[in-house]
């Protein structure tokens, strides 16, 4: 008996060597992805902040820029597709730990700024247009005066 409970412990414990050693080294992979996590994060707020203070973006749509482009950044330096909720809730974290110091930094477009921006533009447009009209209006006018001199002209 004694010598088959040696033999199943002989068996039994390079098994759980390599299931530990495993473990370890998943766990490895797992701290430097995490590592690498804050920074790529950062990454992501910055560009979608940067982008907020062109543009006006809602907070979903805000988000889910950084996350792209945090996701872009852990692919360039080597990573698989990394876990979206992990990363989104990294990004979250992140984003509160900073939000004051950026929005003083990166002051964001808002609703009524993108409102304003459109309408200016459009009004613009509209402008332009009518001067384009006058324009065309004027150089009538005046090829009218040209011909009505060359009939009065003929007409001596």
């Amino acid at each position: 008996i004694t010598d088959i409970i040696v033999s199943i412990v002989a068996v039994i414990i390079p098994a759980i060597g390599t299931y530990v050693i495993k473990l370890l080294k998943n766990h490895k992979q797992i701290e430097l992805a995490l590592a690498f996590l804050k920074p790529v994060a950062d990454y992501g707020i910055l560009v979608a902040q940067k982008l907020g203070a062109v543009d006006y973006l809602e907070g979903q749509a805000k988000k889910n820029i950084a996350i792209s482009k945090a996701q872009d950044k852990l692919q360039q330096l080597g990573f698989d597709k990394a876990d979206e909720n992990l990363l989104a809730t990294t990004i979250k974290t992140q984003y509160l730990a900073i939000a004051d110091e950026l929005n003083r930094s990166i002051p964001q477009v808002t609703k009524e700024q993108a409102d304003q921006a459109a309408k200016q533009a459009q009004l613009k447009q509209e402008q332009d247009a009518a001067k384009a009209k006058a324009d065309a209006l004027a150089a009538a006018q005046a090829d009218l005066k040209n011909a009505q001199a060359k009939v009065a002209e003929l007409s001596k």
